[in-house]
């Protein structure tokens, strides 16, 4: 078992090396007719091994979900969660809320709410980090925390 694998996409993996991690992009659509939020944009969240196969799998998946044509939707700025733990704004905060955090107000870390984000993420395990983290800010904002 292991060993090469040929992905649909023509290249070649090595399931020994290649992990899925968390990636995260902001999403938007060019026709506004009916989006999932209130907002011009979104951030959804897929798992991938690298930023190409990210880059694809939201590519093929926002179209599909939104039922529109690939040239209406658009993502930018995919980030894998070494970067976004990098670019947290807050170092002391548990390293999956770093996944989340998309500010700065009031001296204290704004951050992505249910109502923000699609989990488009296959692996179980990185599910439940995310859902992990999404339920530590909902209780952050019914605490009086912030968000």
């Amino acid at each position: 078992m292991g060993g090469e694998v040929r992905c649909r996409i023509g290249r070649t993996t090595d399931r020994r090396r290649t992990m899925n991690v968390i990636w995260r992009a902001v999403c938007f659509r060019y026709e506004r007719v009916e989006l999932l939020f209130s907002d011009d944009e979104w951030f959804v969240f897929v798992d991938a091994p690298d930023r190409e196969t990210a880059q694809e799998k939201l590519q093929v998946l926002l179209p599909a979900v939104l039922g529109v044509s690939a040239d209406e939707v658009e993502h930018f700025y995919p980030r894998n969660e070494a970067e976004l733990r990098r670019q947290a704004m807050c170092p002391d905060a548990s390293p999956d809320l770093a996944l989340l955090e998309c500010g700065w107000e009031n001296n204290q870390p704004q951050y992505l709410t249910r109502e923000e984000v699609l989990f488009w993420v296959s692996s179980p395990h990185l599910q439940q980090r995310l859902i992990a983290a999404l339920n530590a800010v909902s209780q952050e904002v019914a605490d009086g925390h912030g968000a």
